[in-house]
């Protein structure tokens, strides 16, 4: 199963897997029950397990997400509830299928071909288990799923790339591609056409946010003596609490995600309550997010003064304000922003005739962004966040955990190697947390 002179040992060079004569290539003769299903006898109760396990995990997550989305979005109860029990159902038939689908035709393809090749272990299965399961999800969630899951997929490519010395790191990449991204967004946002989807709401969230009776008394009051001194004081007051309400949002939502990762233990004990709730991280969220806002709206006014274009003032605000990037650094969130703005001007390119438009392209690309992502979660683990990993393997009941890895080192991706290293990782970082 490796080739010919081959270095097996754990300090070689990673085999890249050869797209030669199907005779050349590796395979593995094991059942998968031996590989991919150990705890379980049957192909089909592994099936019914995760299908099940799936579903319960995925009925908590949208339940939770949609009924947030009606009380951010300030929605009438009753509205809220007529509108998400039947998206809440679909939303999570279509979670569920992402994570069954991919796991039966695993077994099938085993079957149909009599042994494990490289990529019908895990790519071409989540493939054809991603295209289907998109089709289950409305319309008009499937262009953000799909940009979402090809974030991580990139992510999960160049990790693949860099662990095999192909590509080395852009020092503060992450930041440049947020800046980029975050130009496009916020200029179409701000033009006549404007941002449909979840992104242009948050945006609508922090740039026109409630505003306390006394701050618009005050306002209208300088309104009512018109001078350049009173404009200029309305309209850095309008900014500053901008900035203070993004500020209150960033920190609101990073400490309710620490809560959450905190789970029960938060609530049985105060001190880790406490950690979750003053975690350095939901400052840093708070600043970017303010920065971003307030940073925006401030150059985007001192920028009318220039004589320049409203387009082009737009995309140097937004260029600047989004270095504020850095006080968060995150390649997801930059990787993701930067797919969102070429998507915005792909539909922009299609409607002014210069590019086609694909009409199931989403789900193209939400299948092979989840056959990327599941094959590096069976094969090369050390390539994939862990909380992406995490939720994976809660979306089908822990099976990750029983995958004979041992075996699937064979192929030369160093799979189990991978496993153990960020095991390691997370126990060392669980002590450190307890101590």
């Amino acid at each position: 199963v490796t080739f010919e002179g081959h270095d097996s040992s754990e300090n070689s060079k990673v085999i890249m897997i050869p797209f030669s004569r199907p005779e050349n290539w590796l395979y593995l003769d094991e059942h998968c029950r031996d590989v991919i299903h150990p705890a379980f006898q049957s192909c089909v109760r592994c099936s019914a397990g995760v299908f099940l396990s799936g579903l319960r995990y995925s009925l908590k997550l949208y339940t939770a997400f949609y009924l947030l989305s009606g009380v951010l979005r300030r929605r009438h109860p009753k509205d809220v509830l007529l509108r998400t029990v039947p998206y809440i159902l679909q939303s999570s038939l279509f979670l569920t299928a992402s994570g069954t689908v991919p796991c039966a035709c695993i077994c099938l393809l085993r079957k149909l071909l009599g042994r494990f090749y490289c990529y019908s272990t895990a790519f071409v299965p989540a493939v054809i288990g991603g295209g289907l399961a998109i089709l289950i999800e409305r319309k008009s969630r499937r262009g953000g799923l799909a940009v979402y899951g090809s974030t991580l997929a990139v992510q999960a490519l160049f990790n693949m790339l860099k662990y095999r010395g192909y590509v080395t790191p852009l020092p503060y990449g992450e930041v440049l591609l947020f800046s980029v991204g975050s130009s496009v967004l916020l200029h179409s946002y701000h033009s006549e056409s404007g941002l449909h989807d979840a992104v242009g709401s948050f945006l609508r969230f922090l740039f026109k946010p409630w505003v306390p009776a006394g701050l618009t008394m005050l306002t209208d009051m300088l309104s009512l003596r018109p001078s350049l001194s009173s404009m200029l004081v309305t309209m850095l007051i309008r900014i500053a609490w901008i900035a203070l309400w993004s500020f209150q949002v960033g920190y609101l939502i990073q400490a309710g995600l620490s809560v959450l990762r905190a789970g029960y233990q938060a609530f049985k004990n105060p001190k880790k309550l406490l950690h979750a709730l003053l975690h350095p991280n939901n400052v840093k969220l708070g600043v970017f997010l303010a920065t971003l806002a307030g940073g925006f709206k401030l150059l985007n006014a001192l920028f009318m003064f220039l004589p320049i274009s409203q387009d082009f003032r737009l995309l140097l605000a937004g260029l600047i304000s989004g270095l504020s990037i850095s006080w968060f650094r995150s390649s997801v969130i930059s990787v993701y922003i930067a797919g969102k703005a070429v998507e915005v001007l792909y539909f922009k390119a299609v409607g002014k005739g210069w590019l086609p438009k694909f009409y199931y392209g989403d789900v193209v690309l939400f299948a092979v962004a989840v056959g990327v992502l599941i094959h590096a979660v069976f094969l090369e683990r050390h390539n994939v966040q862990v909380p992406y990993w995490n939720f994976v393997n809660k979306l089908v009941g822990g099976h990750l955990q029983g995958i004979n890895y041992d075996v699937l080192d064979h192929f030369g991706t160093h799979a189990s190697k991978g496993v153990r290293a960020v095991e390691g990782k997370q126990q060392r970082e669980e002590e450190n947390s307890h101590q």
